[in-house]
């Protein structure tokens, strides 16, 4: 195809590739100057904003407090907070889908056999009904009657490409909310998957 459309075009002058370096040009690719995708990410950008991360990297000395290990500082963390995507994401006409009170599922094929007990959603689990039970046994104060709802987050994280050629690559931190049924949470077009964060990749050299 680029011998086709390309090389034996009318057009085409070989003495535009003098100079032309393929490795050039994949590193530009691999290594761009800038990370124009995270770098435009604004707080006014649905809710996106930078901020800072300490990591604590081993020094071979022994360290009884924060403040005495050696961090390395990642810049530029683009992130979305999770209050705000919450609120964003409940007020979606989808969340009237959402399952507000957890539950537990049985399975019982006939009359003379004991019902069992099925996990299939997030939802249904010991531990979400444990979460929604504590939180509305807090005393209330008075004139509070608001439903009172457990957030289920699911977390996920794998590197995406980011160009066709080349191995440029991004962290992008995804968010699923249990409260959702599974099956909608596989499907491509339902959208449930939520951006709240972008990695940056960073290089710390442990040994200099």
């Amino acid at each position: 195809k680029f011998v086709d459309e390309v090389m034996k075009a009318p057009d085409f002058k070989s003495e535009d590739l003098e100079g032309f370096s393929l490795q050039k040009e994949l590193d530009r690719i691999d290594n761009p100057p800038s990370s124009p995708m995270i770098d435009d990410l604004t707080p006014t950008d649905s809710g996106w904003e930078h901020t800072s991360v300490p990591i604590p990297i081993p020094d071979g000395k022994k360290r009884t407090k924060w403040e005495e290990l050696t961090h390395f500082i990642v810049k530029k963390l683009a992130i979305k907070r999770l209050i705000s995507l919450i609120v964003t994401s409940w007020q979606d006409e989808d969340a009237s889908q959402y399952h507000l009170t957890p539950f537990r599922e049985f399975f019982q094929p006939s009359p003379d056999v004991p019902p069992k007990r099925m996990y299939g959603e997030q939802i249904a689990t010991d531990d979400m009904i444990k979460a929604h039970e504590e939180i509305n046994a807090i005393p209330r104060e008075p004139g509070d009657n608001v439903e009172r709802v457990v957030v289920g987050m699911m977390f996920w994280s794998d590197a995406t490409r980011l160009a066709q050629f080349g191995t440029a690559s991004l962290w992008p931190l995804y968010l699923y909310f249990a409260n959702q049924s599974k099956y909608t949470r596989a499907c491509p077009t339902a959208h449930a998957c939520h951006h709240v964060a972008y990695l940056p990749k960073v290089k710390i050299n442990l040994f200099s």
